[in-house]
């Protein structure tokens, strides 16, 4: 049997021309070259053939393909574990076996990897009262009430009497032109003061609703952040009343209010600049500056803020209730921790984070292994460890006496079954994306003592599967701080569809859903918007 060297070398003379070049050969030439291979030449031909579109585009097959590509064609061996270990170096992922037996696995931890990084750039957000998503064409769109975000050009309008906002395509302003499409985004956040999208050149821009007098929605615009049109921005995240967004050099930059809500000044935090105070426009932290640790995701809280540097090391600051900042117990007499500190984490080796999330009062930090780590309150079944005291949600105890219920250093969340890829916390509760695409959640959903149909009796530490979704990447989930509690939540498929569930009163669901509550996840049957709507 000829190797597949052999074979690319006659790859000439099979088409009917010699090595050294010659001219094009005719249609008569390939078809008598054809009639006159035999089997073992056209599976040779199929091999180089193959070889080649592997070669020259490596990120053209999927892991699952290029695995099955690797055991029915084991002449392929040597250029699927290239394509492999270029992959892997795009993933992050440095380490490879030169084991044919190893493929499959390899394979596994390649789709791992890229599930794990997809995650640094969400496709669709959940926010108070409205739902912000980009769809496949890189287009903006926004609906639901965000009150917060309205120019109506009447002071004495109020946001919860204005019409709901149909699904509308963001356009970016200039002031020669006016309105025109705005470029491809890649991701986009949202909190009940802003709009942040990341177009796929870096640019960051804000987004801004406007209404006419009598309620009508006229247009949602997009504006470039000045400050920051000079720098590549990577990731950005915004909750409640903050901001941050990381460059491409692993800076970070935030601006924002001590607290979202003026009449919550309990969540009063810093941004991470050694005092709690306002900042308007976006500012470099020192703590990330030039060279020091660079950093490459950032997840926002109510009161405190996650950092994850490119080492897999975490940093946080803000708000040190519940031991939500991982900080350990000596934090437990700090209420505020006024610039980053790291997160240590108790076991040997030390777990590689790449992502975290910021919930009301705990953290979730997903390590590349697919484990899950937690710290904070853990009463109310949020954090999924077989150790959790749990408690009915109206049982709410002091900071001062939450010792016994909070966890104030990370805990491997020991109940979780599957490899997870991504992570989502709300005020009371804890999403887990598997390798799978399934969804688990545990913790307590507000206004909801069966949230998703999970029994009454379940334990809330148990992770709940729900029920109705297949090949999820990502979960967003909103966090109102006000008394109503209203949440909902958005999964994004890895096709593109859109899959939602919780208060609906708003639109935030869709506009044809305003019961007020959905307890089962729907489908969001008017998403992906028809291109034609650009």
């Amino acid at each position: 049997m000829m190797d597949l060297g052999t074979s690319l070398s006659a790859l000439p003379r099979l088409l009917g021309r010699s090595p050294n070049g010659g001219q094009k050969p005719s249609k008569k030439v390939l078809q008598r070259s054809r009639r006159s291979m035999t089997p073992e030449e056209t599976r040779l031909l199929s091999l180089a053939a193959i070889q080649g579109c592997i070669s020259w585009a490596p990120d053209l097959l999927l892991p699952i393909d290029l695995a099955r590509l690797a055991m029915v064609a084991p002449e392929l061996g040597v250029v699927v574990e290239e394509v492999c270990r270029h992959q892997l170096r795009a993933a992050g992922c440095l380490h490879i076996t030169n084991d044919m037996a190893q493929f499959v696995g390899c394979h596994q931890r390649l789709h791992r990897a890229q599930r794990q990084r997809a995650i640094v750039q969400p496709g669709s957000c959940a926010s108070e009262n409205y739902s912000v998503a980009v769809d496949s064409y890189g287009r903006l769109f926004v609906w639901g009430r965000p009150g917060w975000l309205e120019d109506s050009g009447d002071t004495d309008a109020q946001p919860k009497g204005m019409p709901i906002l149909l699904p509308t395509q963001a356009c970016t302003m200039n002031a020669a032109e006016g309105r025109r499409p705005a470029p491809k985004f890649v991701t986009a956040v949202a909190s009940r003061h802003a709009i942040l999208a990341l177009s796929e050149s870096g640019q960051l821009m804000y987004a801004q609703v406007r209404r006419a007098r009598n309620g009508r929605a006229i247009s949602v615009d997009l504006f470039p952040l000045s400050e920051l049109q000079s720098v590549h921005v990577t990731n950005v995240s915004t909750r409640y009343g903050q901001a941050f967004a990381v460059t491409d050099q692993g800076q970070v930059f935030a601006w924002g209010l001590p607290t979202g809500d003026p009449d919550r000044q309990d969540l009063k935090c810093s941004l991470g600049f050694g005092e709690i105070t306002t900042c308007l426009y976006p500012k470099l932290l020192p703590s990330f500056g030039p060279g020091a640790t660079p950093i490459r995701f950032v997840a926002t809280g109510a009161c405190h803020t996650i950092f994850v540097s490119v080492f897999g090391e975490v940093y946080t600051v803000g708000n040190s209730d519940w031991g939500k900042l991982g900080l350990g117990a000596k934090t437990a007499s700090q209420k505020q921790v006024l610039e980053p500190r790291k997160v240590y984490f108790d076991v040997h080796p030390k777990p590689k984070i790449v992502s975290a999330a910021a919930g009301m009062r705990h953290s979730l930090f997903l390590a590349s292994s697919g484990e899950v780590w937690g710290c904070g309150h853990e009463r109310h079944g949020q954090l999924a460890n077989l150790s959790s005291k749990v408690a009915g949600l109206s049982d709410l105890p002091k900071p001062a006496s939450a010792s016994s219920s909070s966890t104030w250093a990370p805990l491997r969340l020991d109940r979780l079954p599957q490899f997870c890829t991504s992570v989502a916390a709300g005020v009371a509760s804890s999403f887990f994306v598997t390798e799978f695409g399934s969804v688990y959640f545990c913790g307590t959903a507000c206004g909801q003592s069966e949230p998703f149909g999970r029994p009454t009796m379940h334990n809330k530490a148990q992770p709940f599967k729900i029920p109705g979704l297949k090949r999820i990447v990502e979960v967003s989930v909103s966090m109102e701080m006000t008394r109503c509690k209203w949440e909902h939540a958005t999964f994004q498929c890895q096709d593109g569809l859109l899959y939602a569930w919780g208060h609906s009163g708003h639109g935030e669901l869709q506009a044809n859903i305003t019961k007020g509550y959905c307890n089962d996840v729907v489908h969001l049957d008017s998403w992906p918007m028809p291109l034609s709507g650009s």
